[in-house]
């Protein structure tokens, strides 16, 4: 946000994203800049993601805390994220309004969510002796990843349906799989890659920052950087990398484990 002001107040366009007005801004301190009631991407566009995940968390957390039977609650949740993205399925990826009112990424999100509480409940663990067929879930793992890239990157993502079929099915495979394939698991228990796993929330968070500092630095003459050097990627991504990494034990590690200790405490007076 602070990025953004400063190029108000020199004269200088915004960077990226163009709402950011004192109504987004009260929206941003509500968490409340991207479950519908925002006229677009604000300040920083990539914590779409932290309105939705509050939003989502906290029903979780109710969930969890007061319903007598919360796996079926959450398997009702996930439903019903289903059942509103087949009827939004035009917006899922798109910014749009379900309902006129929410935001199709807080469908997505909730439904993404959902599925991943529900599958690690609900689906029977595979015996690790049977390596034929968590050798299929590696298949199926691996197209599903191969249609999640084709997605995002070809010139389909626009496709009425495809969209919503990518969603409710190649996510859900993806996180079934991820954890019970052959390969596919062996590949991501690797320490570097589990690392990287741990701090990625805080390399999403950290990179628009860093790119709007940088923007910032360049056109105020406080430093010079030569963009098509592809040594001055290098550099952004070792400072990102670096950045994201304090963040993960300085910030969101012990913001967890703080979170962890209320619910703790919640869960003890209510088994009481």
């Amino acid at each position: 946000m602070l990025g953004q002001a400063y190029l108000a107040r020199i004269g200088k366009e915004p960077f990226i994203y163009k709402n950011n007005d004192s109504y987004h801004f009260v929206l941003n301190l509500l968490m409340a800049h991207s479950i519908g009631p925002q006229r677009g991407f604000s300040f920083n566009g990539p914590a779409w993601a932290t309105s939705v995940l509050f939003v989502v968390n906290v029903l979780f957390l109710l969930v969890a805390l007061k319903a007598r039977h919360p796996r079926a609650v959450f398997v009702v949740l996930m439903l019903l994220s289903l059942l509103s993205l087949f009827l939004h399925a035009e917006h899922v990826i798109a910014d749009g309004r379900f309902l006129g009112l929410l935001d199709g990424r807080l469908l997505r999100a909730s439904f993404g969510f959902f599925t991943g509480v529900v599958l690690y409940n609900k689906t029977p663990k595979i015996d690790p002796s049977s390596r034929t067929f968590r050798l299929i879930v590696d298949v199926i793992y691996i197209i599903s990843l191969a249609v999640t890239i084709w997605f995002f990157c070809g010139p389909v993502n626009d496709t009425d349906g495809l969209d919503f079929l990518t969603v409710s099915v190649v996510f859900p495979a993806l996180i079934y799989g991820a954890p019970n394939g052959y390969v596919v698991s062996w590949v991501l228990n690797r320490r570097p890659l589990i690392y990287l796993g741990k701090i990625s929330y805080s390399v999403y968070l950290v990179y628009f920052p860093l790119q709007l500092l940088v923007h910032v630095a360049h056109i105020s003459g406080w430093a010079s950087f030569e963009f098509e050097r592809p040594m001055t990627l290098v550099g952004f991504m070792a400072v990102l990398l670096l950045l994201s990494i304090l963040a993960y034990h300085l910030i969101e590690l012990p913001g967890k484990e703080r979170i962890q200790e209320v619910i703790r405490g919640q869960l003890a007076k209510s088994a009481e």
